[in-house]
């Protein structure tokens, strides 16, 4: 077990770890140029993955059991699970209900940029540790006073710009909608607001916020004696964008490697083994955009519309995480 660790980045990886440690005694030194937490996403997170230890830690605004796949405005995939599935969760107040758990416990956290200290270091912050010629723009908007099934999401990807739209329930008649596009990305703002008066007609925006995300993710989980999680190690799935679960997993394996091994090169034994499914998911994920973004939109279109259902059923339950799998459920039926 190690006795210090010092951490850059306090999101969600970073708050996990801060709290998963703190709270077995080892002594913790965290940083982040922001105490308010905010980046924009869909805020959801798989239930079968989320534990009732962290639900004590927020709010959950709606509980999706439907999802609709489209591809340039044409439906492809209605799947209505008849059970929930995902919840999507008060990202910002989870955060921030981590981050003064470890606090309480000891963590000493503190607002700025920091540098690599003596002991082990983590780098989590996220896209920002990523190069930056690897990320692409998302812009989201809160939207209130619409009429949208609180179960609901919807994905609708544009052949044509190489990348997606989003509309995610966020309470009662309050939607998160949002996308990102790997062709002509600086339009993003535009075609945000202008799909979201064609999908949701007049409401009331709320908030609206952008940032970034890894697209051509860079997979290291060790460089030196500086550890990496969540998307600063590459964990995130290009394909949607999803990024929650995998920091919160990425996170949890490194602070039990920290806890059982004492020197640098067994406790990246126990981690790089631990993550081993995490980065294969990550992988598949990217491959299959990395496929998109170079076919021609008349191909990518068609490749996005032949996934069978099975597929997007694994997709949305997070049980896809290798070729195997990938290639059993073109030959599955539901």
């Amino acid at each position: 077990m190690v006795d210090k660790v010092s951490i850059q980045g306090l999101g969600i990886a970073g708050s996990v770890l801060a709290e998963k440690l703190s709270s077995k005694g080892v002594k913790v030194k965290a940083y982040d140029p922001q105490k308010e937490y905010v980046k924009p996403c869909g805020e959801a997170v798989p239930v079968s993955f989320f534990s009732n230890d962290y639900l004590r830690l927020t709010d959950i605004k709606s509980r999706v059991n439907r999802f609709m796949v489209k591809v340039d405005g044409k439906t492809v995939v209605d799947w209505d699970a008849k059970k929930t599935i995902w919840f999507i969760i008060d990202k910002k107040k989870f955060v921030s209900n981590l981050r003064e758990r470890a606090l309480a416990q000891g963590a000493e956290l503190i607002w700025s940029t920091g540098k690599p200290e003596k002991g082990v270091y983590v780098d989590a912050r996220g896209p920002f540790s990523q190069e930056s010629d690897k990320t692409i723009p998302v812009y989201r908007l809160i939207v209130r006073g619409v009429e949208w099934d609180e179960n609901t999401v919807l994905i609708e990807f544009d052949s044509r710009k190489a990348g997606f739209y989003w509309v995610f329930p966020a309470g009662e008649k309050i939607v998160n909608i949002g996308g990102g596009f790997a062709r002509e990305p600086k339009k993003v703002v535009k075609m945000v607001h202008n799909y979201a008066s064609h999908v949701l007609g007049k409401g009331e925006i709320i908030n609206k916020a952008a940032s970034i995300i890894t697209i051509h993710p860079k997979y290291r989980i060790l460089e030196g004696r500086t550890f990496y999680v969540g998307e600063a190690a590459g964990f995130v799935m290009p394909s949607t964008g999803e990024g929650i679960r995998p920091a919160i997993l990425s996170a949890e394996k490194l602070s039990q490697a920290l806890l059982e091994e004492d020197s640098i090169h067994s406790i990246y034994r126990n981690y790089a083994s631990s993550v081993k499914p995490l980065l294969m998911e990550s992988r598949l994920s990217y491959t299959l955009f990395r496929v998109m973004l170079y076919k021609k939109p008349d191909a990518r279109a068609r490749l996005l519309s032949s996934l069978p259902r099975v597929f997007w059923k694994r997709y949305f339950s997070a049980t896809l995480s290798s070729w195997k799998e990938l290639f059993f459920s073109f030959f599955t039926q539901i």
